[in-house]
C-alpha cells in the first residue's frame, strides 16, 4: 500500500498500524466508561479490516481525496461501483448500521445528493458529497463506541460552511 498508493498520491504521514512502529505526533484512542474518559481497551493487532488499521492525517487524507476526484488511484468506473448500493446474493441490499453500503462506502441518495461516506473506529469520519464538490474529514481520538461525535461534528462543519446540504440529513 505505501508503494502503491500512499507514495503516488504523496501521502507522507500514513500508513497501516503495527503497534511496535513509533509514529511521529501520534495520539491514544480513549473512550468514555462510567462518564469517565479511558485508555481505550481495543488495542488490535490485526491484517488491515476494512474499519480500522491505518494512521493518517487530515492533510493526507485531502489528498487522497483530490487523488479520487483526479482518477489517480481508482478509474472512475470502479469509483462509480462503489458508490453504488450493493446486492447481496439473496437479493437484498447490503446495508451496514442500517446504511445502504457499497463497495467499502456507505452510500445515500439525498434529495437528489449522493453522498457516500466511511467512518473509522477511532471517531473518525470522510463524508463525500459527489456531484457537489464538497467533502468533510473529521479525525478524533475517542472511539465509535462512544457514540456518533464524529458524525456530530461533520454535520456542524457542513452546517457552517455548506447549509444547504446539512439540511439533507434527518435531525
Amino acid at each position: 500500500m505505501a508503494r502503491r498508493i500512499f507514495a503516488p498520491v504523496g501521502m507522507e504521514n500514513t500508513g497501516i498500524l503495527d503497534r511496535k512502529t513509533i509514529i511521529k505526533n501520534h495520539v491514544s484512542c480513549y473512550e468514555l466508561r462510567g462518564g469517565q474518559l479511558q485508555n481505550d481497551r481495543r488495542v488490535w493487532e490485526h491484517e488491515l479490516p476494512s474499519y480500522f488499521g491505518m494512521v493518517s492525517t487530515v492533510g493526507d487524507l485531502a489528498k487522497w481525496n483530490i487523488a479520487l476526484d483526479e482518477g489517480r488511484v481508482l478509474k472512475r468506473e470502479t469509483l462509480a461501483q462503489m458508490w453504488t448500493p450493493t446486492k447481496l446474493k439473496n437479493g437484498s441490499r447490503a446495508l451496514v448500521d442500517g446504511e445502504p453500503y457499497g463497495l467499502g462506502w456507505m452510500v445515500d441518495d439525498l434529495s437528489g445528493h449522493r453522498v457516500v461516506a466511511h467512518p473509522g473506529f477511532t471517531g473518525c469520519i470522510m463524508i463525500r458529497f459527489l456531484g457537489d464538490d464538497f467533502t468533510i474529514i473529521v479525525l478524533t481520538n475517542l472511539d465509535a463506541t462512544t457514540g456518533p461525535h464524529e458524525l456530530t461534528l461533520a454535520l456542524g462543519i457542513t452546517e457552517r460552511l455548506r447549509p444547504e446540504l446539512a439540511r439533507l440529513f434527518p435531525h
